[in-house]
């Protein structure tokens, strides 16, 4: 009698656990179908960086096109971040917020000022100054160490840290920033077995992009900053259509 009544009891449990482990796979199947979508569809030029994993062009124009569906147009700064954000200074005369994050914060499928670090900008106006550092494919590893080694250098008021159900992912493949005896630790990313020394930071972002289909790059004759020559390219102006 027990052992009638425990056969189904055990069939019923099975199917239960195989229903639910199905439903995970499709789970994780159709997210990494949505993350490989969204890097086919809307790939951003990168460059690696040992202290980041990657970073975007400074003072660069990236098109990101569909010809026929679609053409949205970034613009990145001196420091590779979306701009605008304001001159760095030991005094500012407005609270700054500093904005971390993916794609999301960076703005991937809107132009420029559509991004929602930029709508707030001109909610606050004349309130609060807006800083963008949010770049696609980030987690939460490199957003911790983009805020210390730069964000502080704002003074932010506040600080908004958007997270993305794929931060957990993108933690594991970027370890560059750990917690070691109740402290931050940064270190140099080896996701690409890199033997490069610490010293190289963003202007180690040599190695030849993959993802451009179109590189225009035209010098415009002014001297490099020492901010902007920590990028490999230095004051050159490019200009990077993708078309996907």
């Amino acid at each position: 009698m027990t052992m009638i009544e425990t056969l189904p009891q055990l069939t019923r449990g099975r199917k239960l656990a195989f229903t639910a482990i199905m439903l995970l796979l499709m789970i994780a199947a159709m997210l990494a179908f949505l993350e490989l979508a969204v890097r086919v569809v809307f790939p951003q030029p990168e460059l690696y960086s040992e202290r980041y994993g990657h970073l975007l062009p400074a003072s660069a124009t990236i098109v990101n096109q569909l010809p026929g569906a679609w053409r949205f147009v970034y613009h990145t700064n001196e420091y590779g971040y979306r701009v605008s954000m304001p001159e760095l200074s030991s005094r500012y005369d407005l609270p700054n917020v500093v904005v971390l994050g993916d794609s999301f914060t960076f703005g991937t499928g809107v132009n420029d000022g559509e991004e929602y670090p930029a709508v707030l900008a001109k909610q606050l106006a004349a309130k609060a100054s807006i800083v963008n550092l949010g770049v696609g494919g980030f987690g939460l590893t490199q957003e911790i160490r983009t805020f210390y080694e730069f964000g502080l250098l704002f003074q932010p008021a506040v600080v908004v840290l958007q997270f993305c159900s794929n931060d957990p992912d993108d933690n594991f493949y970027a370890k560059v920033t750990t917690v070691e005896d109740g402290r931050l630790r940064f270190h140099r990313d080896q996701s690409m077995g890199s033997g490069l020394t610490g010293s190289a930071a963003r202007s180690s972002s040599t190695a030849p992009p993959t993802t451009w289909s179109e590189i225009e790059r035209t010098n415009t004759g002014k001297p490099a900053s020492s901010s902007a020559s920590r990028s490999a390219t230095g004051s050159a102006r490019r200009r990077f259509t993708t078309n996907c």
